[in-house]
């Protein structure tokens, strides 16, 4: 069994620098051509649902999906994403933004039915990973045991907040823009 609790948030951070660094200095790539009439692939292939002793303690219980990831998902125009709830997500390609060099490839793309939504998943050396922030809901895509994928849906109570800046209302600010800093 994987210790999922020492990887954290790894499988997230790891899905952002990749998708950043790619931002920044990959090259992106234009859609494949668009199969009309074709069923989007789905994510996974041979999915079941995942057994709560399997989510990482992030995770909200009774939303794991684990399956083989699909080999040409990062290909694909669209994407079928079934939910353990049984929801069914067809998220459309926005760009690939692939890094030959550094071995990275990121598939960015929105749900059809959700403004607002965002669909990432990045492959680098061989790994792949993401998220999906659908509405309210935040999803994570992480590698499991057997070579298999979990996907997981985020449970908001047990993500720590970012707690408010605290600033005193006597402090002072410089608001002049001038500086002594560094004059000795």
């Amino acid at each position: 069994m994987m210790n999922h609790e020492s990887r954290g948030y790894f499988p997230a951070v790891l899905a952002l620098a990749a998708a950043a660094s790619l931002l920044v200095a990959g090259t992106i790539a234009a859609a494949p051509p668009e199969n009309r009439g074709a069923t989007p692939p789905g994510l996974m292939n041979n999915p079941s649902r995942a057994a709560n002793a399997e989510l990482p303690s992030h995770a909200k219980a009774d939303t794991g999906i684990t399956g083989d990831l699909d080999t040409g998902v990062l290909d694909a125009r669209t994407i079928s994403l079934t939910l353990a709830d049984g929801r069914t997500i067809e998220a459309q390609l926005q760009r690939v933004v692939r890094d030959e060099n550094a071995g990275q490839q990121s598939w960015v793309g929105v749900a059809v039915d959700m403004p607002g939504s965002m669909l990432v998943m990045t492959r680098y050396r061989g790994v792949t990973t993401g998220f999906l922030t659908y509405g309210t809901e935040t999803w994570e895509l992480m590698p499991a045991d057997n070579g298999k994928h979990i996907l997981y849906r985020v449970d908001d109570n047990k993500v720590p907040t970012i707690e408010p800046l605290l600033v005193s209302e006597d402090a002072e600010f410089d608001t002049d823009g001038t500086s002594d800093f560094g004059t000795g």
